[in-house]
């Protein structure tokens, strides 16, 4: 057969390679144990996941018992990752720069007999780090090796570092964060890595007496002068991690799995959407982002990438739900439609004019599924919450309080609903991202009863 012959069009399926880098304590390992059947292999000093399950803030996640204290004990929980009988779907290294370290220190002692001095010795003309650099390629050849051979994904979780950089336009000189590291070992893994993140916080605070009033933690998915990022799968330029890893991870993944899916980019996603639905509307982006900061409760919301996976679901269903016909009486009737703030909901709703939509003056926190919409608010004082929840949460409790449900009767409604064990010490935010936007869409499918109608019985 010739070589023409063997020329092929498309590539196999594979697990991505990640690299994602971030500030300490910004939840780089909490996220990483959230990947399908991880297994962890640690450098030395980096064992954060061993506390993160003994406080049980993390399921149990497998690794290797100790961190590595030096380059052949790392590679060699590598050949076993590569060659042993196993099910583990996501190799992560916790940290990467950590294993820069022991690489160093080995060709420090392998190739220069300890000798460190530029007098013969590693940092002599640079021949130390060069030499570094073909262990390091060989490092990644080896990653590529298990991802191929055993059909896993490789996480490569990393530090931080602010870098001075000349602005080449003749501006102002500005700092990037990027990840820890040197340079030319850098420069392979950034060819190497089909998504490069960096893990960021969105701060507010008060304006005054500039207190921080809200975090919430953000991924990066492509670069600009701040921050090194890029990917080969169209993510969107910003990913909301929502509330806690296992909402971050099941937000990513689910991004990810629709951009390899459909081979679309960035430019064409539901945040996208949003923005061409409010604008059909008439409503301009200013309205819409303090309309989604409202409607979620999040002053972090300043732009509509800002949002979560399941809120932009939420918010892009809010504009596509169908019309129902209008009750006899004029009562208006249509859910998709916003109230008017001047009108009574209780008195059936009437609809705001068209001239209020253009203007974009109808506060989103009004959209509701129901037309009726009850002026006692949902309560979260039986639901074991915070009173300020945001993202899906909230719009589960108010589901559930339009169904007179208190917690515990949404708790075990869920039981037939989720795959896990709900105990009577479970609470709502105990529950991801994707559990709660599932039970959100279970609950709208019960029948409504009115507190009112309750009291007739």
């Amino acid at each position: 057969m010739s070589l023409l012959a063997k020329v092929v069009k498309t590539a196999p399926s594979l697990p991505p390679r990640i690299f994602l880098y971030a500030a300490e304590k910004f939840g780089k390992t909490s996220f990483a144990c959230y990947a399908p059947n991880p297994i962890f292999v640690m450098s030395e000093g980096e064992t954060g996941l061993k506390s993160l399950l003994e406080a049980g803030r993390v399921p149990e996640t497998a690794h290797f018992p100790s961190d590595c204290k030096s380059w052949i004990e790392f590679t060699d929980n590598l050949k076993a990752v590569l060659k042993e009988p196993h099910d583990y779907k996501t190799l992560v290294i916790d940290t990467a720069n950590g294993i820069e370290r022991l690489a160093v220190r080995h060709v420090i002692k392998a190739e220069f007999g300890g000798n460190m001095s530029d007098k013969g010795g590693y940092a002599s003309f640079g021949k130390g780090d060069k030499m570094t650099e073909t262990y390091w390629a060989w490092l990644l050849t080896l990653l590529d090796e298990i991802r191929e051979k055993r059909n896993m994904g490789i996480i490569l979780l990393s530090h931080t570092k602010t870098k001075s950089m000349t602005n080449p336009d003749g501006g102002e000189d500005y700092n990037q964060i990027c990840p820890e590291g040197n340079e030319k070992f850098w420069g392979l893994t950034n060819k190497w890595a089909d998504i490069v993140m960096y893990g960021g916080f969105d701060i507010s605070t008060d304006g005054k007496k500039k207190r921080v009033t809200d975090t919430s933690r953000y991924l990066r998915t492509t670069g600009n002068h701040a921050t090194k990022a890029g990917n080969r799968y169209g993510l969107p330029e910003r990913i909301a991690c929502g509330g806690n890893a296992s909402s971050a991870w099941n937000n990513f993944d689910s991004i990810l799995a629709k951009c390899k899916k459909s081979g679309t980019s960035s430019s064409n996603n539901l945040w996208q959407e949003i923005e061409r639905e409010a604008q059909a509307k008439g409503t301009s982006y200013e309205n819409l982002v303090s309309a989604l900061r409202k409607r979620f409760a999040r002053t972090t919301i300043n732009r509509v990438q800002d949002l979560s996976q399941e809120e932009a679901e939420l918010i892009l269903a809010s504009y596509r739900k169908p019309k129902d016909p209008p009750n006899e009486g004029g009562s208006g009737g249509s859910p998709s439609e916003p109230v008017s703030p001047n009108t009574n909901p209780s008195q059936g709703g009437v609809h705001a004019p068209q001239s209020e939509l253009e203007k974009g003056s109808v506060p989103m926190e009004q959209w509701e599924d129901d037309p009726i919409n009850d002026s006692e608010p949902a309560s979260s004082d039986n639901y074991g919450t915070d009173a300020h929840l945001g993202t899906i949460a909230q719009e589960l409790l108010n589901a559930a309080h339009k169904r007179n449900m208190t917690w515990p009767d949404v708790r075990e409604f869920a039981k037939g609903k989720l795959n896990r064990v709900l105990t009577n010490e479970t609470k709502i935010m105990h529950l991801s991202g994707v559990e709660i936007a599932l039970l959100l869409q279970e609950v709208n499918k019960l029948p409504k009863q009115r507190k009112r109608q309750l009291a007739h019985a």
